[in-house]
């Protein structure tokens, strides 16, 4: 699943995200390797809900 939905996140998105997708999944490995559960749950969360922002705004933008 993830391996084929970064290549279709990188077209719907244009590229703009290489650094905050980066900086977020640095958070969930920070917060796995610090041993916090909840600090990861939280970090892969907050990604995952803006992950699904901008591929909605890439769509619209997409279909005008």
């Amino acid at each position: 699943m993830l391996k084929a939905s970064v290549p279709l996140f990188i077209d719907v998105t244009g590229k703009k995200l290489v650094e905050e997708t980066i900086r977020t999944h640095r958070d969930v490995a920070d917060a796995i390797a610090s041993r916090n559960p909840t600090a990861a749950h939280d970090a892969m969360y907050l990604h995952l809900v803006y992950n699904r922002n901008m591929i909605a705004e890439g769509t619209q933008e997409q279909s005008e």
